[in-house]
C-alpha cells in the first residue's frame, strides 16, 4: 500500500516566486517516482501535470487581489502579489482551507513547507492525531538576522518546530541555527539536502532571445576592443542575499579589468539601493539589471556568463550555484552556503570579503584552463545530486515515523 503524503506548500511553478517553489516542485517529482502519492495543498489554483500528484486549492483569501492589477502588470508582479500582500491574512484564511480540505482527505502524513503553513500543518495534527514533519528551507533568523526578526514568524516557526513530529533541515548549516536560535533537540533534525532538475519544460524561444537581446545591447555601451566576459548575480535583490557585496566586487574588479560586465538578475526590496549605489561608484554602464526571469530565460542567462557569483550573507541552501553548473557556468559563492556541503567544484570566499572575491573572479575569467576544468566537472558533479536520491531519503524518513 502506497503511503500518502499530505503536502501543504506555498509556491509550485509556473506560480513561483524564488527557490521554495523549485524545491517543492522536485521533491513532489521525486517522491512520486519513488512510489509515494501526494496531495498538494496550495494557496493558488492550479492544475497537477504530474502523475499521482493531486493539487487542491485552499484559498489563501477571500477575494481575487489580482483585480487591482492592469492586464500590463508583469507576471511576476502577479505572482509575488497573489502570493505575499496581506500576508497575514492570506495565511490565516490558508490554515482555515486547510482545516476543512484534511476533513475529506485520506493521507498517512502531514509534510509542511516553511512557516507560512506551519499553522494549517499544527491544526491538521491536533485534529486528525496525524504525524507531522515540517520542512525548513529559511528561518526568519536567516532572512532577518537575529537583532530584527519579525516575532510573529519567529513564534509560528518555533511553535511549528516544537510540535513537530521531525523536522527536516536543507543542510547541516540550517540544523545548526534551528538548534541555536530555537532551541529544538538535534535528535528531532534530519538534514536532508536539495537537489536540482536537470531538464527543464515549457520553453519559449521569444522570452529567451528577448533576454539575450537586452543584453546584447547593453553590452554595447562599453567601449573596448577587447573580449568581453560576463559575471552574473541571480537572485533576490536583498540583505539576505549580498547584491550590495557583489556591487562592491563588480567596482573592485573594473579598477583592474575594463572588459567585464556584469549581470543582475533579479528583484526585491534593496534594488533601487544597488541601482543607486553602481551609479555612485561610476560603474552603471557596466551593470546590466535584468529584473525577475524564470523557467528557461534562467539557463540561457547561465549560459550567456562566464562566472556566477552567489555572495549571501546566509544561505540556508542554495539551488542557484547547481542551476549555474548544470550549464556549465563556473560557480564562486559564500563558503557557508549550505550548497557547499554538496559540491566541490566551485571556488569558495567569505562574503564579505570583496578583495578575495575579486581575485577569485579575475582568477577565473583570466584562466581558461581553470574554468573549463570546473565547467566540466560540475556538469559531472551535478549528475549525482537528483530529487530521486533527496525524496529516497525522505521516504525513509515517512516509515520510520510510521512505525514508531
Amino acid at each position: 500500500m502506497k503511503i500518502t503524503i499530505l503536502k501543504l506548500g506555498w509556491e509550485f511553478p509556473p506560480n513561483s516566486w524564488g527557490g521554495l517553489g523549485n524545491a517543492c516542485y522536485g521533491l513532489v517529482k521525486g517522491l512520486i517516482y519513488n512510489g509515494i502519492k501526494v496531495k498538494l495543498v496550495l494557496p493558488n489554483k492550479q492544475k497537477s501535470f504530474l502523475n499521482d500528484c493531486k493539487i487542491i486549492h485552499a484559498p489563501a483569501i477571500k477575494h481575487n487581489i489580482e483585480k487591482k492589477y492592469s492586464k500590463e502588470t508583469s507576471i511576476k508582479k502577479k505572482i509575488y502579489n497573489t502570493l505575499y500582500t496581506n500576508l497575514f491574512k492570506r495565511v490565516s484564511h490558508y490554515t482555515t482551507s486547510c482545516r476543512n480540505i484534511s476533513d475529506v482527505e485520506n493521507f498517512d502524513i502531514i509534510h509542511a513547507h516553511d512557516w507560512m503553513t506551519f499553522k494549517a500543518a499544527i491544526k491538521i495534527k491536533k485534529s486528525k492525531n496525524k504525524p507531522l514533519i515540517v520542512h525548513v528551507h529559511s528561518t526568519e533568523v536567516d532572512r532577518q538576522g537575529i537583532n530584527n526578526i519579525k516575532k510573529e514568524i519567529y513564534n509560528i516557526e518555533k511553535n511549528g518546530m516544537e510540535i513537530a513530529d521531525k523536522i527536516i533541515a536543507v543542510s547541516n548549516f540550517t540544523k545548526k541555527r534551528i538548534i541555536k536560535y530555537y532551541k529544538i533537540s538535534p535528535k528531532k533534525i534530519e538534514v536532508i539536502h536539495n537537489a536540482i532538475t536537470l531538464k527543464r519544460s515549457g520553453c519559449n524561444k521569444k522570452e529567451i532571445d528577448k533576454i539575450k537581446n537586452l543584453i546584447k545591447k547593453q553590452s554595447e555601451k562599453i567601449n573596448t576592443n577587447k573580449k568581453k566576459f560576463k559575471v552574473l548575480f541571480l537572485g533576490r535583490l536583498t540583505a539576505q542575499k549580498g547584491p550590495g557585496y557583489f556591487i562592491d566586487t563588480a567596482h573592485k574588479i573594473l579598477q583592474s579589468k575594463n572588459n567585464v560586465e556584469f549581470i543582475v538578475v533579479g528583484d526585491g526590496d534593496m534594488k533601487n539601493k544597488i541601482i543607486k549605489k553602481a551609479t555612485k561608484l561610476g560603474i552603471s554602464k557596466n551593470i546590466i539589471f535584468t529584473g525577475y526571469l524564470q523557467g528557461c530565460q534562467i539557463d540561457s542567462i547561465y549560459k550567456l556568463a562566464d562566472v556566477y557569483v552567489m555572495p549571501s550573507v546566509c544561505e540556508p541552501f542554495g539551488l542557484a550555484p547547481l542551476e549555474s553548473m548544470k550549464n556549465g557556468t563556473p560557480v564562486i559563492l559564500s563558503k557557508d552556503a549550505g550548497v557547499c556541503e554538496i559540491i566541490k567544484n566551485c571556488l569558495k570566499v567569505n562574503y564579505w570579503n570583496i578583495n578575495q572575491m575579486a581575485k577569485k573572479v579575475i582568477q577565473l575569467l583570466e584562466s581558461p584552463l581553470l574554468h573549463k576544468k570546473l565547467s566540466i566537472n560540475g556538469k559531472k558533479e551535478i549528475k549525482k545530486i537528483s530529487w530521486n536520491k533527496t525524496a529516497q531519503k525522505c521516504k525513509v524518513l515517512y516509515k520510520q515515523i510510521l512505525q514508531n
